[in-house]
């Protein structure tokens, strides 16, 4: 489990949230669906995923039998085509389930060297995944960083390469997705059939509602205790909270980098940390204007919902005003029969009754 390197525990409240909607969706055993978690970088999804493994581990799959491999997965990584290959992905999961042809050998005991796998076509690995998936029992797939599955300028390649994880998706396994905010793009705009098996959890920044305010200062005053930082003033990065947040896109993993910055930067100048510490290492202009620009599109992409239509009123739920009674339907108006009237005349249009002769 990766820990923040200022503390070692810190629970924020979008990241509680997010985890405790994780927990719930496999609380209901979801089967034949993707589990899509986005969020900005350095937001903490890996850390989340992390508490995700342990609490499937020890709450939903704790009856697993000896041979059985509830959980296994892989962070992609990039190629000189700046991706991840369909190839690598399933080699990976190979591994990773424990299959025999895809273990790395030692060459001998004493160089820490190891024998590649054998490399087969992809026809061969998926089906051997399908063998593999059954006999060990894969409740969940689980991939880190899977927007390098979708790093590519072809549209329709892209869309490809997704979906050839598609595959991983079982009736008793469920695939598990993190990364940036362009992995849910490809996933929701490219294949029908793969984005209505999406389950989307989002792990947001924070923005500038009082309540988003209030708990990034409460973050910061965390992250302020460490005994890694060296602060020039106890109440400095309160002070600067909202700076802070302004330069780091209201995002924690950010924040937690931009501090190990400035304390080297101070331990450079023989000095604790202060506030023209924290100016003279403040991120550059394209720098802060990419990452923003990647945070607001993918929140505009998830932002965006469809359109509430107008319901037609059901026929059998007549407002009483439009009723027949209420409209006085099927009544006699005033002057049709006379009081004391004899019934036939009451009513001309009955049926006279049969004379008897």
């Amino acid at each position: 489990m990766r820990k923040p390197k200022l503390t070692d525990v810190i629970e924020h409240r979008n990241f509680r949230f997010c985890l405790d909607e994780l927990e719930g969706i496999f609380r209901l055993c979801p089967t034949e669906a993707a589990i899509l978690l986005v969020g900005p970088t350095n937001g903490g999804k890996s850390q989340l995923l992390a508490y995700l493994v342990s609490f499937l581990m020890n709450e939903i799959y704790q009856g697993v039998g000896p041979n059985d491999r509830a959980l296994i997965g892989f962070s992609a990584m990039t190629t000189r085509q700046g991706r991840t290959t369909p190839k690598f992905a399933l080699h990976e999961l190979l591994e990773d389930v424990g299959h025999p042809f895809f273990q790395l050998e030692p060459i001998s005991n004493e160089a820490p060297l190891y024998r590649p796998a054998i490399k087969t076509d992809e026809t061969y690995c998926l089906r051997a995944l399908k063998g593999a998936f059954h006999s060990r029992n894969v409740k969940a797939a689980i991939v880190d960083d899977a927007h390098y599955l979708v790093r590519t300028k072809d549209e329709e390649y892209k869309a490809s390469l997704l979906e050839a994880m598609k595959g991983v998706i079982t009736p008793q396994t469920t695939l598990i997705l993190a990364g940036g905010y362009e992995l849910a793009e490809v996933a929701m705009a490219y294949r029908t059939h793969f984005a209505e098996r999406l389950l989307i959890v989002h792990l947001p920044r924070y923005g500038k509602s009082p309540s988003d305010i209030n708990e990034w200062r409460r973050v910061v005053a965390t992250m302020g205790q460490s005994p890694k930082l060296r602060l020039g003033s106890t109440h400095l990065l309160i002070d600067e909270a909202d700076r802070l947040r302004h330069e780091c896109h209201g995002v924690v993993g950010i924040l937690e980098k931009r501090l190990i910055r400035a304390q080297s930067y101070a331990d450079a100048c023989h000095t604790p940390i202060s506030a023209e510490v924290l100016k003279q290492t403040r991120p550059t202009a394209l720098q802060w204007d990419t990452t923003e620009a990647d945070i607001k599109s993918g929140e505009k992409l998830l932002g965006t919902r469809v359109e509430l239509i107008d319901i037609p009123q059901s026929p059998n739920s007549i407002a009483p005003s439009t009723s027949a009674k209420a409209s006085g339907a099927g009544k006699h108006t005033k002057g049709t029969w006379k009081k004391g009237a004899r019934p036939f005349e009451r009513k001309p249009r009955r049926a006279q009754p049969a004379v008897r002769t």
